[in-house]
């Protein structure tokens, strides 16, 4: 659902455009971070539902990766927090196939005043 608000009408067209690479990945959402601090208007949210996701045999949460993102770079311009986080059943994932995303993550940044 989540690729349907994005306008995304073939997610197999997007996956070959995504890198399952770890430093790919975080430089790819160092520049989105820093593009949502430029647009956001001060004092106002950006409001993220993250996955985690499987790299390697292993589980990855990308809220504590963003947050980090946020921490190491950011910081002078607003902040970070973790929300709230939920499991997500077998029946609400959108790709039940591959089973990787078990827990969403609801995170907020807020650019400074």
């Amino acid at each position: 659902m989540r690729l349907w608000f994005l306008g995304v009408d073939d997610y197999r067209k997007l996956e070959e455009k995504l890198s399952s690479n770890e430093q790919v990945y975080v430089a790819q959402m160092t520049r989105a971070v820093g593009e949502m601090f430029r647009v956001l208007k001060p004092d106002k949210f950006a409001v993220l539902v993250l996955g985690d996701y499987r790299r390697n045999g292993h589980s990855r949460d990308s809220a504590t990766t963003i947050e980090r993102i946020v921490l190491e770079n950011y910081s002078t311009y607003g902040s970070v927090t973790k929300l709230l986080e939920d499991e997500v059943p077998d029946a609400r994932r959108s790709r039940r196939r591959t089973r990787t995303t078990k827990l969403e993550t609801i995170l907020l940044i807020r650019k400074k005043a």
